[in-house]
């Protein structure tokens, strides 16, 4: 497959996180686009290191990549337990209410 078709979804990719990350004001809902916008990232990375040399894979964009899916799923648990503290101090995960709060 073309590299740059690869590069267009995973930008159209980006960019849907990116939205939805500005958009949206459920917690939950901005703990999913930072995933999605993760992915996307891991992606190009991937298509980047593939263009270098197309029929030949280096190893090692694709252990930084396992490496940063493992750190990027440590980040999602982090961020759903702090949501869950939240709404168990709050009873909102709204972020609207949420800055209602600060001070």
């Amino acid at each position: 497959m073309d590299p740059r078709i690869m590069l267009v979804a995973s930008f159209l990719i980006f960019g849907v996180g990116t939205y939805c990350l500005v958009s949206r004001r459920d917690l939950i809902r901005i703990l999913i686009s930072l995933q999605v916008i993760m992915n996307a990232v891991n992606l190009i990375f991937i298509i980047f290191s593939s263009m270098k040399k197309p029929l030949l894979f280096d190893p090692l964009p694709q252990e930084i990549v396992i490496t940063s899916i493992v750190i990027d799923g440590c980040i999602i648990a982090v961020g759903l337990v702090l949501v869950i503290l939240i709404f168990h101090s709050y009873r909102s995960i709204d972020v609207e209410k949420l800055r209602k709060l600060r001070w």
